[in-house]
């Protein structure tokens, strides 16, 4: 699989996307792509035109499905302002319920919802833009206790940095049984994408910096 992060086009439109599409199919076929997108792609709210264009485009904005015994989750962090709430919220109290007792869990967002201006360590992470996150999200107080007891071990993957050469262009950092990560491209320093492989249950995450200078993390 792979997880575009978001943020894949300057401005949302079917000629844009159309780009996107056509350099996606120079990626192997047997790849399954997958974007989560961000307020670039379908603008801020429910309900606006830059959305309406991505989901005609790309379908459904927020999903999951499993693989073996590993879950993957894709959120949408711009309908509510950065928070995961409603449908979104419920969704993941529905997956925390089932009593699947995945072995990895893997969740996706392009906006670092984990940043909390008042946590010493998740504030040094510099996100692309600060307009959503001037107050903190309800990521600490409902989204973590939820997706903390989903599985054994969650793997959260963020993508608002890099657009500006800062050195916040990759963040990790792990909190009880979740792992954090940011990454990103497009400052043209530092830029990086990941590479995550699951062997027997166990995963490895590789930093890939795009000189191809292969960076294992765990």
């Amino acid at each position: 699989y792979g997880f575009l992060l978001g943020d894949i086009v300057r401005e949302s439109s079917s000629k844009s996307f159309g780009f996107v599409k056509r350099d996606l199919k120079f990626i192997n076929s047997n790849i399954i792509k997958y974007i989560v997108p961000g307020n670039h792609d379908v603008g801020i709210g429910r309900n606006n035109a830059k959305r309406d264009i991505f989901i005609q485009n790309f379908g459904k904005t927020y999903q999951y499905f499993e693989y073996n015994n590993d879950l993957f989750i894709l959120l949408d962090a711009n309908i509510d302002n950065w928070n995961i709430l409603n449908d979104q919220l419920k969704m993941l109290e529905n997956l925390k319920n089932n009593n699947n007792n995945y072995t990895n869990v893997f969740i996706f967002t392009h906006q670092i919802i984990w940043y909390d201006k008042n946590k010493s360590y998740f504030s040094r992470v510099v996100p692309n833009s600060f307009a959503g996150y001037r107050n903190s999200t309800n990521f600490w107080d409902g989204v973590f206790p939820i997706i903390s007891n989903i599985g054994k071990n969650i793997y959260l993957f963020s993508g608002d940095v890099g657009a500006f050469p800062n050195e916040s262009e990759f963040f990790y950092a792990k909190y009880l049984n979740v792992d954090f990560f940011a990454t990103g491209m497009g400052g043209g320093e530092r830029d990086n994408f990941l590479i995550i492989s699951v062997v027997n249950g166990d995963v490895n995450v590789a930093l890939i910096p795009l000189n191809s200078l292969s960076l294992p993390i765990d």
